[in-house]
């Protein structure tokens, strides 16, 4: 309490002795300083903005390359039967970067009873290729169609190992982000394969 009135007395004889108000130095002086102090906070708020856009952008990039995997995963999983392209005429003619593998569904209850997939890699993306018959049979790489992208930014598809006799597939793709990630992902088949 007694600090409060020493200084109290202290600003009442100050301001006895000076003018009122700022000089004009003081004034640009400060507002300098402000200004400074405003950019400053100003450069680190959009640092901070653009770092965490990249690291978002990194993370959608992995989060699709993952999502891609375990989306070829599910349905080889799912799969009634693995077959080997080379068992498609001209599929690998059509689709020349594709997985060396077409996943065959059956469903007794639709007229077309087999479904037939696969996916291929082009411009930076994996799609996935589809087609349906009523009587189980190769059908045509031509017969092939729909074209649904599966995922995208992928560089590359570094590695497609199909080992029908360890029924393994093999999978390495590398991301576009730049640190340039890979995933690899190694799937069981369980299912009958035909090679």
């Amino acid at each position: 309490m007694w600090f409060c009135k020493l200084m109290w007395r202290n600003l009442k004889e100050i301001n006895k002795d000076k003018s009122k108000g700022f000089t004009l130095i003081e004034l640009l002086l400060s507002l300098t300083t402000g200004l400074v102090i405003i950019m400053t906070a100003i450069i680190i708020l959009n640092l901070f903005i653009m770092s965490n856009k990249i690291v978002e952008t990194n993370n959608d990039i992995m989060a699709n390359g993952r999502y891609a995997l375990e989306y070829i995963k599910q349905e080889v999983r799912l799969a009634d039967q693995i077959i080997s392209s080379h068992k498609f005429s001209r599929l690998n003619e059509r689709f020349q970067s594709n997985f060396g593998f077409v996943i065959v569904k059956y469903n007794p209850s639709n007229y077309l009873k087999y479904s037939y997939c696969t996916y291929y890699f082009e411009d930076n993306k994996i799609i996935r290729v589809a087609t349906n018959t009523s009587n189980f049979t190769f059908p045509s790489g031509q017969a092939f169609s729909g074209h649904n992208i599966v995922a995208e930014y992928i560089k590359s598809v570094d590695e497609i190992m199909v080992d029908f006799n360890n029924r393994l597939i093999r999978i390495s793709l590398t991301l576009e982000d730049k640190d340039e990630q890979k995933l690899e992902m190694t799937i069981g088949m369980r299912c009958p394969v035909i090679y």
